[in-house]
This record gives structure tokens, sequence and C-alpha cells, in this order.
């Protein structure tokens, strides 16, 4: 059985911010102690002035940046990965641990499709279905405000289900607002509605893409305004 970590991803342009560098460094960092065989890192193509760029793509390039020198950045295709991949690399990693300490390999598996978290977990659930990956501990990282129903949206999800004995959350301050965890409450009967009822599930996408349409208005207008 193998440790698998899933990194939530929020910003397509995530490795030009000091901010989300900092979560995924440290959510990396946690799923290395968590002793992960590999990192789940997920996020589509969230806005609309960059549908080519999708946030797990600029989550990895934080990994390559941040991570590159000391250790063995390796990202597979989701073809690739099997019971058998995730054996020889854990025997590499021990072999590796022994000879050089600190040196060793970070298996990543890019699944950039999906708006909302719902479908970017839904994701998973097909990747490890498909795969046959048995898993004995299941690392969930995202912010921290928003750990809560990233939980919630996986149990519904069934992903949560396909974890062994342990499911464990880092949830990371970017930093987040009292508003901002208010916020995230009032989000909460809208996220298990939408698991339930296909009318609610197409509001909170409708509800996802007016927020990104916002968020890239407000990314355009930030770039435009001159430094003082």
């Amino acid at each position: 059985m193998f440790n698998i970590c899933v990194i939530a991803g929020y910003d397509v342009l995530a490795d030009q911010s000091p901010v989300h560098e900092d979560y995924i460094k440290e959510s990396v960092s946690f799923s290395m102690w968590m002793d992960a065989d590999l990192i789940i890192l997920l996020g589509g193509a969230t806005n609309p002035d960059y549908p080519k760029k999708t946030e797990a793509e600029a989550n990895y390039r934080i990994i390559q940046r941040a991570f590159g020198d000391g250790f063995r950045v390796s990202l597979l295709n989701r073809t690739e990965v099997s019971k058998e991949k995730l054996n020889e690399f854990r025997t590499e990693n021990d072999k590796i641990a022994k000879s050089f300490g600190p040196k060793t390999y970070i298996l990543i598996v890019k699944l950039d499709l999906g708006d909302t978290s719902a479908q970017t977990l839904r994701q998973v659930w097909f990747f490890l279905t498909e795969r046959a990956i048995p898993v004995k501990r299941l690392i969930y990282c995202s912010e921290m405000a928003r750990s809560t129903g990233f939980s919630l949206d996986g149990l519904f999800e069934d992903v949560n289900q396909k974890a062994g004995p342990e499911l464990i959350t880092y949830g990371h301050r970017f930093p987040d607002t009292q508003k901002d965890f208010e916020k995230q409450k009032q989000k909460m009967l809208l996220k298990v509605l939408s698991h339930r009822y296909s009318l609610f599930e197409r509001f909170r996408l409708i509800q996802q893409k007016r927020h990104q349409k916002k968020v890239a208005k407000q990314k355009r207008k930030e770039s435009e305004t001159p430094r003082s």
C-alpha cells in the first residue's frame, strides 16, 4: 500500500506568487515528512485570460525550482503509474537514502482538469481506480480556510474511502482572514447540495466560472497599475 499526497491548486500563475510558492513548498515538505510515495497536483485552466495554463503545471514549476537541486523531481504521465512503478521508486528511494541521506525522488503526477475542487478530486478517484493503486495514507494539502470543504468534496467523490487507516489534512494559511473563513462556511451548503442534485452542481460551476472571471479581471488591473 502507498502513501498518496493530493495538493490543491488555486492559481494558474502560482509560480509567480511568493505566497503560493510558500504553500507549495510547505505542502511538499509535509508530504515528505508523511513519507508520501506519490504527489498528485490538481487544478485545471481556471483563468480565462490564460486558457493554456493550468494550476497543476504552475505548481509543478514551483516544485522544480524549489526542490530540483537537492532532490530528484520526477514527473510521470498518469498512464505510466502502476503499483509496480511505485514499488520501483520506493526501492530506489530506500537505496538513495541509505547512501546519500536526504537526496531522494519526488514522484509527481499532474491531473490538470477541473474547475471546482469536486471536479479535481473526481479526477483523483478515476486515477486511483483505473490504476488500482492501494492507498494506506491519503494526505490532503489545501488552503486552510478551504480545507474542510476540500475534504467534504473528497468524501462525496469517494476519494476519502480510498484511504486506508489514515486520512490526513494539511491546511496552509495564505494568510486567510476571518472573512475568508466565513465565506467558506457560507459555501458549505451549496457544496453538499451540488453532490446531491445536478441543478446545484451546475449552479456551483456557474458560480465558480464567475469567480474565475472576477479574479482574472482583478489580476489584469493589478498588472496595469504602475508601481510607484
